[in-house]
């Protein structure tokens, strides 16, 4: 399965990424810490699963899962 992570804290996003690269079927497309790299590499790249913080930018991120819902219509999102 290939993933994308984001979140906007470096711990995070590290702790994410060190738990699924020690998965065997995962495989770790990209890791982002801002919106703008996220949503360009996804105009390019079709993950299976993407996973993200959902409170972005001090705001609920309903807009944001659209955002990633139409780059990717058939990724997984949690």
């Amino acid at each position: 399965m290939n993933i994308v992570i984001f979140d906007e804290h470096p711990a995070i996003l590290d702790s994410i990424t060190s738990f699924f690269s020690t998965l065997e079927n995962f495989h770790i497309l990209g890791k982002f810490s801002n919106k703008p790299d996220v949503l360009r590499f996804l105009k390019h790249n079709k993950p299976n699963l993407i996973i993200t913080e959902f409170l972005c930018d001090d705001e609920l991120g309903f807009g944001w899962i659209c955002q990633l819902r139409k780059l990717s219509p058939n990724a997984y999102i949690i």
